[in-house]
């Protein structure tokens, strides 16, 4: 049941909704695909390879085993840093909903938001330097509390507001099932939407430590994956009943408090907006508990082996890589005051978005790409979960997770509609965007390494 709990907090996250409620009823249509084409595809192979490789490092180990040391470095580079990049926006999302229980103005605040995406961010490392135990409480806490009660209240109140006559907010070009996908950019929109399922294979690094393996991690996988997409498709339905487009594009940051905001004023109950905002920051917490746990343990056992600094693999009393969560925290701080140079939360929203779901899906290219490869030159290792299908299915199921990870890669660089995001300047926001994922990329191939490598006790 943790294994869930961490699996679908470590996906599934409220900030996400307002920007799929943007499109309406075809935002079913997109999820449905998105979960066919990357989500499935993900859960698969990521559970063929965690029960392979149960003390491989999740992603480290499998490109290492597939390809080497050096393409293992720039995979858990590429892991580690869109996590970083994503920090912000997850935690702004938070500080956004806090600000209900206060005063809503205040998420339009940059100085507010950095005050307090840090304090979250500090608050939730220190609860994971006691340990994985620790965190993965926290984790079912947030998914409960601030996930799973907040997209139950988001649907009973959309389905009141049906109830009671109240005029629907979805404009009427968007209430048909399929998307009206015109030119380039509605590509971006219908491939783009998948980084919504990033993440399911993050908990593989914790394989050795779950009992019954090749029962556990694939039923995990499969159990989280119904809950990401409920909340997802009903949550992002509920936002776009009860507000109005214009509002949601004012408040990407905010998530669903504009909608209960909204009904919960309509209905003469906004006294209960605080409690409500309370329980999505918690969530937060739990959402964002899980990814800095996570990742960090493929960089632990890099760095154990000599490929990446040393300080990153010491861990503290509680087997927790204590440095290297510091290391993360402060870097987390650097990039937080973003939110001074950039306006507007919700454009800085995007942009970082944008970047994190590009470097990511240069990891899932290289996952998917190294369990092909380990079919060939690792065929004795004993997989107790595989793909279906023999090598056509892992040809299958990896190739379209190749192929749908590249070309949201190369659209991803294309700026959204003025209707959805106004990010200012195109050109502008191109540079800035494929200038900063280039610089990432080219840290991740030179990352010095050191020629010896010592081998580790919990490799495989």
């Amino acid at each position: 049941m943790l294994l869930v709990a961490m699996n679908a907090s470590v996906i599934v996250g409220l900030e996400g909704l307002p920007e799929m409620a943007l499109y309406g009823v075809p935002l079913i249509f997109l999820f449905l695909i998105g979960a066919v084409a990357f989500l499935i595809p993900v859960g698969l192979v990521s559970s063929e390879l965690a029960v392979g490789w149960p003390g491989g490092g999740g992603v480290y180990g499998w490109v290492d085993s597939a390809f080497g040391r050096r393409a293992a470095v720039v995979a858990v580079w590429c892991q580690w840093v869109q996590i970083l990049v994503w920090y912000p926006t997850a935690l702004t999302f938070g500080a956004a909903s806090i600000a209900y229980i206060f005063n809503p103005a205040l998420a339009a605040n940059p100085y507010y938001n950095v005050v307090v995406v840090l304090g979250i961010f500090w608050t939730v490392t220190l609860i994971n330097l006691r340990g994985l135990k620790t965190s993965s409480s926290v984790a079912s806490i947030g998914l409960v509390l601030g996930t799973i009660l907040p997209t139950l209240l988001v649907i009973l109140f959309a389905v009141i507001w049906l109830a009671d006559g109240k005029p629907i907010a979805i404009p009427e070009e968007n209430r048909g099932f399929f998307p009206k996908l015109e030119g380039i950019r509605g590509l971006v929109l219908a491939v783009g939407m998948i980084t919504f399922y990033s993440g399911l294979e993050v908990n593989a690094v914790h394989g050795s430590r779950v009992n019954k393996p090749r029962r556990t991690i694939p039923l995990a996988m499969v159990v989280s994956a119904g809950i990401v997409l409920t909340v997802y498709i009903f949550g992002s339905l509920g936002i776009a009943i009860i507000v109005p487009r214009e509002e949601i594009q004012q408040s990407l940051n905010v998530g669903p408090m504009e909608m209960f905001k909204t009904f919960l004023n309509a209905h003469g109950m906004s006294m209960i907006s605080p409690i409500l905002a309370a329980c999505v920051a918690i969530g937060v917490l739990g959402h964002v508990s899980t990814w800095v746990i996570g990742p960090t343990e493929s960089i632990r056992r890099a760095a154990l082996r000599r490929d990446l600094p040393a300080i990153m693999g010491k861990t503290n009393a509680n087997g927790v890589p204590g440095p290297l969560l510091i290391i993360q925290a402060l870097i987390v701080t650097t990039m937080t005051f973003a939110f001074f140079v950039m306006g507007s939360p919700s454009i800085a929203f995007v942009v970082l978005t944008v970047l994190s779901g590009t470097v990511y899906l240069v990891m899932y290219i290289m996952m998917f790409a190294a369990a092909i490869r380990l079919r060939y030159s690792k065929p004795n290792i004993e997989r107790h979960f595989e793909v279906p299908g023999g090598m056509i299915g892992i040809w299958l199921i990896s190739g379209v997770g190749i192929l749908i990870s590249t070309i949201a890669l190369f659209l991803s660089f294309i700026p959204p509609e003025v209707e959805q995001v106004d990010v200012g300047n195109p050109y502008i926001y191109v540079a800035l965007v494929a200038g900063i994922f280039t610089i990432i990329m080219l840290i991740g191939l030179f990352i010095p390494i050191h020629p010896e490598r010592l081998p580790s006790q919990e490799d495989s």
